[in-house]
């Protein structure tokens, strides 16, 4: 018994520290200027030059269906592509 709770706890920090989720929400609202195919993150609204041709729009979407890039590098700080732990989206994440 004592074997198999121990190999269920490492399992389950094993779990916790590989780099299975997004490092960005998908369901993030983001804002998107259509007329550059440009993402903006909402707190760099301000700083970052842009059409009146824009909407908002979860960040999956305007990543992986509309094909937008986030270009800025204030968007870019805000909003990381890729993949982390659980672990380090629970615990680490910066606001």
């Amino acid at each position: 018994m004592k074997k198999r709770t121990i190999v269920l706890l490492i399992i389950a920090v094993i779990i916790l520290f590989i780099p299975v989720v997004d490092k960005t929400s998908k369901s993030e609202r983001v804002i998107i200027d259509n007329s550059t195919r440009e993402i903006i993150h909402p707190d760099c609204f301000d700083e970052k030059r842009h059409s009146n041709w824009i909407d908002e729009v979860t960040f999956n979407n305007a990543l992986n269906n509309k094909e937008y890039l986030v270009r800025d590098a204030c968007s870019k700080e805000k909003l990381p592509i890729g993949k982390t732990s659980i672990f380090n989206r629970m615990f680490l994440k910066k606001d």
